[in-house]
């Protein structure tokens, strides 16, 4: 709990800008010299601010000094004229000298890195480390890619695909040649909109598949397991909540724009808050945008679609189970073709993809449906 705290630093706001309440685009947690935790909230459009309790005694929790100019840690903007934009901070001790160094990323214009120069003094090294590092930066994780005791980072460029930095000799970051690649984009999106214009160049197949093995590999090495197509987990942490999608499980979505299903029925909800307020408040009924049901066909055509997506793949029992027939009845006409191929595994109990499949999992699908007899 924060006791004592200047109104000042804690603020109720709705929405984020310059006249709207604090303005506060991120928050991050640095451990001091002093061995408490700091706050450091960063603010697209004014200066940032860096709160510390390192006056008292213990731990406190009470943040009353701004320390942001005389630890000179001011991130990407100055000013609220600054023509760079902060969007976040994150620590990490990048060249093993036992402090927590920083980069910030922005929302426009040249990210920038700061080194720990102890006792909470930091120095901008950008230029001097010629960190490259434009765009419309979003999300940055730490880890070590490469096993060398140091480490790299990932990071999410709203402007184009991920973005990995190889840490080449403490605190000098090299991007690497070819980026991990973006999953295909909806119709429509600001993204594709770019590609179609030539602002943005979409990556080639053979350097996706290649930046997608490198992350399925290094995942596995740091103990991240495949356990779908493109989600990794640790043993036991996988998220339920999506295992019961791709399962094929049962479940009810309440609210504007909310999607259902049971069995072979799905339904949707509209998505204007209006539209669907008069629908129950006024004219006594549900709120559907969508109300159909699958035919058997096209149900089992989903749930291999979905149960091939999963490292574990699908069950023949399962599926023998829920549509009267077992998979190599519905899909024999290609199945043992891709397993000849090295694509799928199938051994009469259980049909998965290989290393090899996953890469190219809509194709596998493609071919299984397209030439399936009738489930019923």
């Amino acid at each position: 709990p924060f006791s004592s705290r200047p109104a000042t630093l804690f603020r109720d706001s709705a929405t984020f800008g310059p006249d709207a309440g604090s303005g506060h685009l991120g928050v991050a947690l640095y451990r001091n010299a002093a061995g408490h935790i700091d706050l450091y909230f960063s603010n697209p459009v004014d200066a940032n601010e860096f709160f510390t309790d390192d006056d008292a005694p213990a731990p406190s929790a009470r943040y009353g000094k701004n320390v942001l100019i005389e630890r000179g840690l001011s991130g990407v903007s100055r000013s609220r004229d600054a023509d760079t934009y902060d969007n976040g901070v994150f620590f990490a001790d990048a060249d093993n000298d036992g402090d927590m160094d920083a980069l910030f990323t922005a929302l426009l214009g040249q990210s920038r890195l700061y080194e720990n120069l102890g006792k909470d003094r930091f120095r901008d090294i950008t230029g001097e480390q010629r960190l490259e590092l434009n765009g419309r930066i979003s999300n940055l994780c730490w880890l070590d890619l490469d096993n060398d005791g140091l480490l790299d980072f990932i990071v999410g460029d709203e402007l184009g695909p991920l973005r990995v930095f190889h840490n080449r000799n403490f605190l000098r970051f090299e991007e690497a040649a070819a980026r991990a690649g973006l999953p295909p984009l909806p119709e429509g999106a600001p993204l594709t909109a770019r590609m179609e214009r030539g602002k943005v160049e979409p990556l080639d197949d053979e350097t996706a598949a290649e930046m997608y093995e490198l992350t399925v590999a290094r995942c596995r090495e740091v103990g991240f397991a495949r356990y779908e197509v493109s989600n990794f987990a640790r043993p036991g942490f996988e998220s339920r909540h999506n295992l019961l999608y791709w399962r094929c499980g049962d479940w009810l979505g309440i609210g504007p724009a909310a999607h259902s299903a049971c069995g072979r029925l799905r339904w949707a909800n509209v998505r204007d808050h209006r539209e669907y307020a008069k629908a129950l408040l006024d004219d006594g009924r549900l709120p559907l945008a969508l109300d159909e049901q699958n035919t058997v066909d096209a149900h089992s055509d989903e749930f291999l679609m979905m149960g091939l997506r999963l490292a574990e793949g699908v069950r023949d029992d399962d599926f023998r189970r829920r549509f009267g027939a077992g998979i190599e009845e519905r899909y024999d006409a290609k199945l043992h073709e891709l397993a000849k191929l090295g694509l799928v595994s199938w051994n009469d109990k259980l049909l998965a993809l290989t290393d090899a499949g996953f890469p190219v999992l809509d194709r596998i699908v493609l071919e299984l449906t397209a030439s399936a007899s009738p489930a019923a």
